[in-house]
């Protein structure tokens, strides 16, 4: 019996510490809309757009009557803060089993595919589109058999493999493939 556990972890540290004027525009995408800016101080690629009242209406935050490029803010961080993983490897005579998982939290994604269902172009971000993305994955689990053959002929053994992919991710944003394969290996 074989079995060993590994791990590992990240925390990042993430401040635009210098920035250029063009970065304060931001950078719009081909559809014209502003998603990310950079501000000294701030998170990398900060998520940039309007708040929101609770009727989801945009808050004009300037209080001058009118919602405009002023009344924009920054919404979140798309950048995780600490991410990693675990996983175990089990041996068992000709029988193995491997399990890995992932994580990443301290972080917000943008849910496009909602700011496009719902509003109108010209299309502006607002915090009403950004989530946090915040998850764990189960990632991977494998699980194998050898059969050897004892006669002295041309097949030494067979190995039969089922594994599965991203079965599980707690946070409903990710539409990672999850996928099963199954398979069998001839040893000569």
């Amino acid at each position: 019996i074989s079995w060993s556990l590994n791990a590992n972890a990240s925390y990042n540290v993430n401040q635009m510490l210098k920035v250029s004027s063009l970065d304060g525009a931001g950078t719009p995408s081909e559809d014209e809309m502003v998603t990310a800016i950079n501000v000294l101080g701030a998170h990398a690629g900060a998520y940039y757009g309007y708040r929101t009242d609770a009727d989801g209406h945009n808050i004009d935050q300037t209080g001058d009557g009118v919602i405009n490029e002023y009344d924009k803010q920054l919404l979140g961080n798309p950048v995780p803060e600490y991410f990693g993983g675990f996983g175990t490897s089990l041996r068992f005579s000709d029988f193995s089993l491997d399990i890995s998982c992932s994580y990443a939290g301290g972080f917000d994604k943008l849910d496009l595919s909602s700011l496009y269902a719902n509003e109108k172009a010209p299309y502006a971000l607002s915090d009403k589109y950004v989530v946090a993305g915040d998850y764990f994955s189960l990632s991977k689990i494998a699980a194998s058999y050898r059969f050897n053959f004892k006669k002295k002929g041309f097949i030494k053994g067979i190995t039969a493999r089922i594994s599965g992919m991203n079965l599980f991710i707690s946070n409903n944003m990710y539409l990672a493939p999850r996928s099963v394969v199954a398979g069998v290996s001839i040893h000569i």
